[in-house]
């Protein structure tokens, strides 16, 4: 009838052990969920591992850019590209205009840069940041046709659908969160 959410796992561990301390017979919990697990759980999503994303962002890289870097030079940056649309979606930041802006950033400062230096590089620095935004779309899209999701996503999908939610209460036959 009742699910828990707490703000951690270490805090859902550490309510069962106390409420074993006030129980001397065995009794039925309440479900106890971490805020993130609640997330994936109502999304009916599993939590995507590093691999997982590193090779699922690498793909949709290959097919938006015309001369993608070798999957070893992407490893070195992928990670951070990969917290920074975490972040981006726990925010609810409109990534759409968030993205058009980064691309219109980068193509000034492509003004600036020293003409000296290779101009291959600059250009396909340039044309990652133009397609960043169908890169994210395509991301998002094999993930979520694996059922799969990072944090960031999946509390997005939750804010994006608050139903989400009551309609995961009704299915389970819980009345409180």
């Amino acid at each position: 009838d009742l699910v828990l959410v707490l703000p951690s796992r270490r805090a859902s561990l550490f309510l069962t052990t106390e409420f074993s301390k006030f129980i001397d017979k065995p009794i039925w919990l309440p479900e106890v969920y971490s805020v993130d697990d609640f997330f994936f759980k109502v999304n009916n999503l599993k939590n995507a591992n590093s691999l997982e994303l590193f090779f699922s962002l690498y793909f949709s890289y290959k097919k938006h850019v015309n001369n993608p870097q070798s999957i070893e030079r992407c490893y070195n940056w992928a990670n951070i590209l990969l917290s920074d649309f975490n972040e981006i979606d726990k925010s609810c930041v409109d990534h759409e205009k968030l993205f058009d802006y980064l691309s219109d950033i980068k193509r000034i400062e492509g003004w600036y840069l020293d003409l000296e230096s290779n101009r291959d590089e600059i250009d396909q620095y340039l044309e990652f940041f133009q397609n960043i935004k169908a890169i994210y779309r395509e991301l998002v899209s094999e993930l979520l046709s694996n059922n799969i999701a990072y944090s960031g996503l999946a509390q997005r999908l939750v804010s994006d659908n608050v139903d989400i939610v009551t309609d995961w209460l009704k299915k389970n036959k819980k009345h409180k969160i």
